[in-house]
């Protein structure tokens, strides 16, 4: 009780600055680079204070403080846009905003690791406008402690100035009990404009592909934009990006699926000729799509114009995975169209948990429904731990998929 009033009387004592929506972004190089982007609300002067030590609230302790880079009014918010480079790999930063009138509350993240080391990550998209369900899965993020989300896209259904203002407000949902943001990876929807994900998060290419490793030769993602010319130059820097060495796993984000698991959503044949067999040959793990809004696993597959084969694809334990397609809060559809190469289907509200090792790949699939009842995991709780309650799909196969690392 003491104790409690010694904090009480601190906070008396702050005043705090106008600032909300604040999101941690990776683009490039996350072991030593990210995005901060927040809305000033009202004040001026607005600085980031941040150290990779925890100094709490006293922004005079950080040893290190800057001013956005840019300013921008978009989506009826004044965006403050601020990118640091040259972190530390593998390491937490704390932060906080300090301007004219006051200061905001101490927040932290982490950078990625640069040598090889497990990590958990989440995959998910369209979220759009089932308001609750979005919050739902939002509540789930910081019970699992993921060193990432990469979302799919169509964060909104049309990008209206209020419905971006509060979709990143229910983002502020993810936020950890202990002031922790986990950076979010964009990929561009079919309901994101060009020039969306650039003023929302801040990011350098406009048109929305780039690609970052991450634990030095462990894992690479490549996020990758449906909504353009797949076969124009943004293959040309997929194929150049692909000259470089191999790490041990690589993914592919993008929205739309080169075959929907429903039959509410055309084939995507531009995308299956475009990309399909660029990454069967450049050996990709796992395919993470979206748009459709059921809920898909597959086994491994690889693109085949041979007799037996099911909508351009055959089941092949050397090929790819695929996972998806976006229940993040939008309507789900029905899953009505299974390839003879589907584990399972369904529709739910659900995100995928996908943990990362030297090994393998562990892949299962998170319902909304009951979220408030799991519980938070410990600090000291390991890497792949799973909290009590999680409410797991019992997918026929398993619970769990395993993509083995390729020897």
């Amino acid at each position: 009780m003491k104790s409690f009033l010694i904090l009480v009387v601190l906070l008396q004592g702050l005043s705090f600055a106008a600032v909300d929506k604040i999101r941690v972004v990776w683009e490039e190089n996350p072991d030593s680079d990210a995005i901060i982007v927040w809305n000033q609300i009202s004040g001026e002067d607005a600085t980031l204070h941040y150290d990779f030590f925890d100094h709490k609230n006293d922004a005079k302790a950080y040893s290190k403080s800057l001013k956005a880079q840019r300013v921008e009014e978009y989506a009826g918010m004044t965006n403050h846009y601020l990118n640091l480079k040259d972190l530390k790999s593998d390491t937490n930063y704390y932060f906080l905003i300090k301007d004219s009138e006051g200061q905001t509350e101490r927040y932290y993240f982490r950078t990625a690791p640069n040598k090889p080391k497990a990590f958990r990550f989440i995959q998910g998209g369209d979220s759009r406008n089932n308001h609750k369900a979005r919050q739902e899965g939002n509540r789930l993020v910081p019970k699992l402690n993921p060193l990432f989300i990469s979302f799919g896209g169509d964060m909104t259904s049309s990008g209206k100035d209020e419905q971006w203002q509060a979709w990143l407000k229910d983002w502020e949902l993810t936020y950890g009990q202990d002031g922790r943001i986990f950076p979010i990876v964009p990929t561009h929807g079919n309901h994101e404009r060009q020039g969306y994900i650039q003023g929302i998060y801040g990011t350098k290419n406009r048109l929305v592909y780039y690609h970052f490793k991450l634990g030095g030769d462990l894992f690479s993602l490549f996020v990758l934009n449906s909504e353009i010319d797949a076969k124009g130059s943004q293959r040309e820097w997929l194929l150049k990006e692909l000259q470089k060495p191999k790490p041990t796993y690589r993914l592919a984000s993008y929205h739309k699926p080169m075959r929907p698991h429903t039959k509410k959503k055309k084939e995507a044949r531009h995308i299956y000729d475009a990309w399909a067999n660029i990454f069967y040959v450049n050996k990709f793990d796992v395919l993470c799509e979206n748009d459709s809004h059921v809920v898909k696993r597959t086994v491994a597959v690889r693109p085949s114009q041979e007799e037996g084969n099911d909508e351009g694809f055959v089941a092949d334990p050397k090929g790819y995975v695929k996972i998806g397609e976006g229940c993040w809060g939008a309507p789900v559809r029905k899953p009505d169209d299974a390839k003879s190469w589907t584990i399972d289907i369904g529709s739910f509200n659900s995100f995928d948990v996908l943990d990362v090792s030297k090994k393998q790949i562990s892949i299962r699939t998170i319902k909304f429904e009951g979220q408030e009842k799991v519980e938070y995991l410990n600090e000291n709780d390991d890497v792949f731990a799973l909290p009590k309650n999680l409410n797991i799909w019992q997918a026929k196969g398993g619970a769990e998929q395993v993509v083995k690392a390729r020897k």
